[in-house]
């Protein structure tokens, strides 16, 4: 028996060969492998993977920020508040130079109470009265001398103009009574005539009964009857001149009436211009004094001020020109996003959002705050800084996403910045994996 039978006698398991030991691992490595594919396989088929679209912004107040304005604009004459200071509801904020709007408003305020004089004396002589009463609001004018060269000088018109109504009306009736007195004479010299136009009635019928016993000629009968004609003549002119007097008299009365209608109605027409140039003066006061009240820029609400634009003392501020922002305390807070529009299609009202605040990203315990996209603007708005279109959208931090702010003790302010991302949809590795291709095979197969 040779020495190597002899050997393998002795040892009865004998050692594998290198190629048995590598074919071993390779059929490990194949099951590993095959498990792998299909532990991939089952997660790539089922396992979901959420699809979202990126959105920056920051937190803003939900009823938006209080633009203080003004509608004329002026010149700055002191700035009372800076960014970032806490501010009252009436707080004065900016105050503008008010020289412009108060002469002017001085200037209204002359003619206001100049035409309040002249009213007030207009009504006095449309009502016949013996002397003005005054306007109350004439006693609020804060000079007493203005008020009393004003009240003076209508008190010398009143005064004046009553009497040349006074002085007129006195010439007339003068000539009412020569008119009357001649009147009288006339009157006397009718009777008188009428009574010696009866004596030559009785003296011709004496004189006719002796020319009839001839005892007179007819001559002396013919120059009595002659001296009566003219008697008679004398007596119709006289009262025609009663009539023509009468009539004067008459036409002077009308003459003192139509007087009077005439000054009234200058009265009432003066009185009229007059208080539609009051109406006009009140209006323009009231627009002044607005005016001139408004060059003190007052917080609307409480809140921070922000985005103050002007700095300057003798600046100054167009029209309608933004000049600062107030962020009001207090109110419900929301996200202000910006939405590409390119992504637009894939989103919608009331999707999940996942949102970071870079200002927290300290707070390691801090996990995903979790929001709802409850407004998205209908229509795109272009950025200034890059020119590319976006949609303006809002986001609401959810109940949950309170909660883990509260859980980490931390509160959002207005004009914290935020990263949001959208979850749009969920599909699996594996759509991922296909769908290029079935893109593809959709447009291979659609004939032009």
């Amino acid at each position: 028996m040779s020495q190597t039978e002899n050997a393998q006698l002795v040892s009865p398991e004998t050692p594998p060969s290198p190629q048995t030991e590598d074919r071993n691992y390779r059929r490990l490595g194949l099951i590993v492998l095959a498990l792998l594919v299909g532990v991939f396989g089952v997660w790539g088929a089922f396992a979901p993977l959420s699809s979202a679209v990126a959105a920056s912004g920051k937190v803003s107040v939900a009823s938006s920020n209080r633009m203080i304005q003004h509608l004329e604009g002026g010149i700055v004459k002191s700035i009372l508040v800076k960014d970032g200071d806490s501010v009252k509801a009436g707080q004065e904020l900016i105050e503008l130079d008010n020289t412009q709007a108060d002469a002017q408003l001085q200037i209204v305020l002359a003619q206001y109470y100049e035409n309040l004089g002249l009213e007030s004396r207009l009504i006095a002589e449309r009502d016949g009265k013996s002397s003005i009463v005054f306007d109350p609001d004439l006693d609020k004018m804060q000079n007493p001398a203005s008020r009393l060269l004003i009240m003076e000088a209508q008190r010398r018109e009143f005064h004046a103009r009553a009497q040349q109504l006074i002085d007129e009306k006195q010439v007339l009736n003068e000539r009412i009574e020569q008119l009357r007195n001649q009147v009288e004479g006339l009157e006397a010299i009718v009777a008188s005539k009428t009574s010696l136009s009866r004596s030559y009635n009785d003296e011709i019928k004496e004189w006719e009964v002796l020319y009839q016993q001839q005892l007179i000629d007819k001559m002396r009968l013919r120059d009595i009857k002659r001296e009566k004609v003219r008697t008679d003549g004398d007596i119709a002119n006289a009262k025609a001149d009663i009539g023509r007097a009468k009539a004067q008299i008459s036409e002077v009365k009308a003459q003192i009436i139509a007087q009077r209608q005439k000054f009234m109605q200058e009265v009432v027409s003066e009185l009229g211009d007059v208080q539609a140039k009051l109406s006009d003066n009140r209006a323009r006061i009231f627009a002044l004094q607005d005016v001139s009240n408004r060059t003190k820029m007052t917080a609307p609400v409480a809140g921070i001020v922000t985005n103050l634009q002007m700095h300057t003392i003798g600046g100054i501020i167009p029209p309608g020109k933004a000049v600062m922002e107030i962020v009001p305390e207090g109110e419900p807070l929301i996200i202000d996003v910006k939405i590409a529009a390119t992504d637009i299609v894939n989103v919608h009202e009331g999707l999940k959002a996942e949102i970071k605040f870079p200002g927290f990203s300290h707070v390691k315990s801090l996990n995903v705050v979790m929001g709802e996209l409850v407004q998205i603007a209908p229509d795109a708005v272009t950025d200034e800084a890059t020119k590319s279109l976006y949609y303006p959208a809002k986001i609401r931090v959810t109940a949950e996403g309170q909660k883990e702010l509260m859980r980490n003790h931390l509160a959002i302010q207005p004009g914290n910045p935020v990263d949001a991302m959208i979850v749009v949809a969920s599909r699996t590795f594996m759509d991922y994996l296909i769908h290029p291709f079935k893109y593809m095979a959709d447009r291979a197969f659609n004939e032009q």
